[in-house]
């Protein structure tokens, strides 16, 4: 395999991030091949997912094989948006106990995943400030704002609320990195180079946590505080608040912390993809304490997916899980 090669085969993710690649099914293996040779050859009961995200000559078999190894493929596109394909198999009686949570349950549940995340938020914060002794303010604010969460009586309410936690988030965030012209967050249409690194990642995230719904017989279109629509998959935009900050922020913040070499004009390249990829999958492995046991940040979210399922079907409490950051 050539060191040069710009796609990867990190803990068993597939990521094709140069163009020109072919991907075809070869037998039972999944082969990439460049005009000339075959470059890799991969068996499907190896891999956990595809990731493309660039322009490569795809055979449908591929999918279709994809597919009975219940591999999920993703496609990113140069905004940072994806499509995933992925069988869904969520039972009508769960689709059912989704769509008929009470005002109560769902703004409970709401309440635990936006404080999970406004918490890590905070922890983060903590974290920087310990070295920088600059944004005792942000911390303060955002204490303020999750006491207010925790009473709020409506979904609207809890909105308001943790969009107040964001800004003083990424009040430390623009101040840190300015000098990649990072002044706001877009979720959309991203100009700069942090912006563009979230949205990436974000995009990975998503995907892996669709397939973890879907998995567990949980519909991704029927969501708990984002808008239900045949389009968006919103309890996977839901539940993804929960990880966000310490599964994707801080890898994608603590590299842009320590690395010169990206300078503010840089688009989103290959090079800076692949090393985010890749950064991404071993924070996956990353251990922390869970229900007393040390386990990966990929099985703790399996865990939490597993008491989601059970709060929305058998009406348990859901206690969203923030480690240790700070």
């Amino acid at each position: 395999m050539s060191k040069s090669s710009k796609y990867q085969i990190k803990n068993q993710v597939l990521h094709i991030s140069k163009a020109g690649l072919s991907l075809i099914k070869d037998g039972e293996f999944i082969s990439v091949k460049d005009s000339k040779s075959t470059i890799s050859k991969i068996h499907p009961n190896k891999l956990k997912a595809i990731i493309i995200n660039t322009t490569i000559s795809l055979k449908s078999d591929v999918i279709f094989l994809a597919n009975d190894y219940k591999i999920p493929v993703t496609f990113i596109n140069q905004k940072q948006e994806s499509i995933s394909l992925y069988k869904s198999e969520s039972s009508s009686k769960t689709l059912i106990s989704q769509a008929k949570l009470s005002d109560e349950t769902r703004l409970n549940l709401a309440k635990q995943i936006i404080l999970t995340k406004c918490k890590n938020q905070r922890n983060y914060i903590k974290r920087i400030n310990k070295y920088h002794k600059t944004y005792k303010t942000n911390i303060a604010n955002i204490s303020a704002n999750l006491n207010k969460i925790k009473s709020a009586k409506s979904i609207q309410e809890l909105l308001a609320y943790e969009g107040g936690v964001a800004l003083w988030y990424f009040d430390v965030m623009v101040d840190r990195f300015s000098k990649y012209n990072f002044t706001k967050r877009h979720k959309k249409s991203a100009k700069d180079v942090i912006n563009m690194s979230l949205n990436y990642l974000y995009s990975i995230l998503y995907s892996k946590i669709q397939k973890l719904m879907i998995d567990n017989a949980l519909s991704p279109y029927v969501g708990i505080f984002h808008t239900n629509n045949d389009k968006n998959h919103s309890l996977v935009y839901d539940f993804i608040e929960e990880f966000r900050v310490w599964v994707v922020d801080m890898v994608v913040f603590g590299w842009f912390s320590h690395n010169p070499s990206v300078k503010d004009s840089d688009k989103l390249s290959d090079k800076p993809k692949a090393k985010l990829s890749k950064m991404f999958s071993e924070r996956l492995q990353d251990k922390f304490i869970y229900e007393d046991k040390k386990l990966s940040i990929d099985e703790i979210m399996q865990k939490q997916i597993k008491r989601l399922k059970l709060a929305i079907t058998k009406n348990t409490d859901y206690k969203g899980f923030y480690p240790k950051i700070c």
